[in-house]
């Protein structure tokens, strides 16, 4: 990761740590969400969602109780005090929401292939836009997600080139469900807020599976040393 900034100020907070009493770590911030979807096509996408504005713990917008394997975040909204975290590249990608042991298109016509997971995924990335706000003012907007550039997650040959032998086919890291980080000087301190949304404005589109959208953000955190000043 980085040691300089584009704004000379992030790159001398922590230049200028103290290291008897603070401690710099490798860090991110993550936030995973549910996206409810439904094999018949009732359900579409949200025309807005909203991310790291929960603690872990908390209820999610389906009513249930968050744990780490969904956020980290240990205060709503903001890294919380006395913490400082310069965040440098953000990630995005999209998981099933549980496993599946059967191939993804069972069958090689049109109206599997617009129900599969891969080609709900793809609707996802291929849309909509991310916009973080600090203090209201935005620093940083990307459309479509998939801008946030790609590379990181799972892609099947079958699924994409319509290979007959499913059982066969290699899985590799591909543009179809994740992505790569894109570059960001997000600086968060004390009980700064900040605001992640994710919109569609050109309309709502159907999810035929219930999918995992989530985002991290990498950097490094400034903290009180532990352990006594080892």
């Amino acid at each position: 990761m980085r040691t300089q900034s584009i704004d000379p100020k992030i790159s001398s907070v922590f230049k200028s740590v103290d290291q008897n009493a603070s401690e710099v770590l490798v860090h991110n911030l993550y936030h995973i969400k549910t996206l409810v979807g439904n094999p018949d096509g009732s359900v579409t996408i949200a025309p807005e969602l909203s991310y790291f504005q929960i603690k872990v713990g908390q209820s999610d917008d389906n009513g249930i109780a968050t744990t780490y394997e969904d956020t980290n975040m240990e205060v709503a909204g903001q890294i919380g005090s006395p913490y400082k975290f310069w965040g440098q590249s953000i990630s995005a990608f999209v998981l099933p929401a549980k496993d599946d042991e059967t191939p993804a298109v069972k069958t090689f016509d049109k109206a599997a292939l617009q129900k599969s997971f891969v080609n709900d995924a793809v609707k996802l990335l291929g849309r909509g836009f991310v916009t973080i706000n600090v203090l209201n003012q935005p620093m940083f907007r990307m459309a479509p997600i998939m801008g946030i550039p790609a590379g990181q997650g799972v892609s099947t040959a079958s699924v994409q080139g319509f290979d007959a032998n499913v059982g066969a086919s290699s899985v590799s890291n591909g543009w179809a469900i994740g992505s790569n980080k894109q570059p960001l000087d997000l600086y968060l301190e004390d009980q700064l807020n900040f605001d992640f949304r994710v919109a569609f404005p050109a309309g709502v589109f159907k999810l035929y599976n219930t999918v995992r959208l989530g985002f991290r953000i990498d950097g490094f955190l400034i903290r009180p040393r532990q352990g006594g000043g080892r």
